[in-house]
């Protein structure tokens, strides 16, 4: 009953984080065609959902989750044939794969052992990895202390951030997550206490590196685009910086500006 309601209450919101995130490496690198896909701390199977989704010719998809009463939801509604590792990540069989994602996992690793498992994750790595974390300050430290090992590790950073510079934000008091916009089915409100709104909206951290170097846009919006006579954006921009631009009919990039949403590439 647990994994149920678990399912039902957390499912559709980090499907739509995931989706978000794995259509974001789509626009990056469109000829990215991933066979394996590896899925750890799997739970009821959502990110390899949403995977799907996006990568429909995924040939051979593998999960690593423990608990069995999530695992059994996910072979009841993935649509292919998965194997399943009943194992904790420090306990998996390692397995190489071309998209290795791990959802709302790392923030269960004690501090003193994340860059110690991250090492191990990137090995397993031949194309891309996905990291995806609560839209917090503790999701965005997570995402920090990836980031920092994987580049040590040779890791190619391929999105959110278009450079390679420390993180603006990190002496500032703001943290870098997106979100994405969720729609509640009249069960999903029910769960959720009878909520009144028809959606909520799901805040995350994330992190895409590849093997492959993929050039990088002149910046990222890292917040939610205002205005509308004036567009004013957010911007993590190519050269390390967080800057805020403010667009009007004159500029060539206003029209882009207008249709833009927090997280979209400049």
């Amino acid at each position: 009953m647990e994994a149920l309601a678990y399912a039902a209450s957390r499912m559709p919101a980090t499907y739509g984080a995931v989706v978000e995130v794995c259509t974001r490496i789509r626009e990056l690198w469109p000829d990215f065609y991933p066979q394996h896909l590896l899925d750890l701390g799997a739970g009821p199977g959502t990110a390899t959902l949403a995977a799907l989704d996006i990568w429909p010719e995924l040939g051979h998809v593998e999960l690593v989750e423990p608990n069995p009463h999530l695992s059994a939801i996910a072979k009841e509604l993935l649509p292919v044939p998965a194997n399943i590792q009943p194992a904790t990540l420090s306990e998996r069989t390692a397995r190489e794969a071309d998209l290795v994602m791990l959802s709302y996992v790392l923030n269960e690793i004690p501090p003193q052992s994340l860059a110690g498992e991250i090492e191990k994750l990137w090995s397993d790595v031949r194309g891309a990895l996905v990291i995806i974390e609560p839209g917090t300050p503790l999701g965005y430290q997570t995402i920090l202390t990836a980031r920092e090992t994987l580049m040590k590790n040779g890791a190619h950073i391929a999105a959110p951030c278009p450079h390679l510079q420390a993180c603006p934000l990190r002496e500032s008091d703001r943290w870098c997550h997106f979100s994405v916009r969720i729609d509640r089915t009249s069960m999903h409100r029910r769960i959720k206490g009878d909520a009144l709104l028809g959606y909520e909206d799901e805040k995350f951290s994330y992190l895409v590196c590849t093997r492959q170097k993929l050039p990088y846009p002149q910046a990222r919006i890292i917040g939610n685009p205002h205005g509308k006579k004036i567009v004013e954006l957010e911007l993590c921009t190519r050269e390390g910086k967080a800057t805020t631009q403010q667009l009007t009919k004159r500029d060539s990039l206003y029209k882009a500006a207008r249709k833009a949403d927090w997280g979209d590439a400049i």
